[in-house]
């Protein structure tokens, strides 16, 4: 926060591993792509906010 404001930073470390029998390439990837947009439009950190984010899709 700067100025009352959320303030994008230069970087975030973040392991995240798939057990690869369980979890397919491309379905783990689109949670990734959604774990970004979440984490870098600061979803949550609302004062007061009671709103839950999108829910992650699940694809057949």
């Amino acid at each position: 926060m700067v100025e009352d404001r959320v303030q994008a930073r230069d970087l975030l470390n973040l392991t995240i591993a798939f057990d690869h029998d369980v979890v397919d390439g491309a379905p783990a990837a689109r949670f990734i792509t959604r774990l970004v947009e979440l984490i870098e439009g600061g979803t949550g950190l609302e004062e007061g906010s009671l709103e839950s984010p999108a829910p992650f899709s699940v694809r057949e």
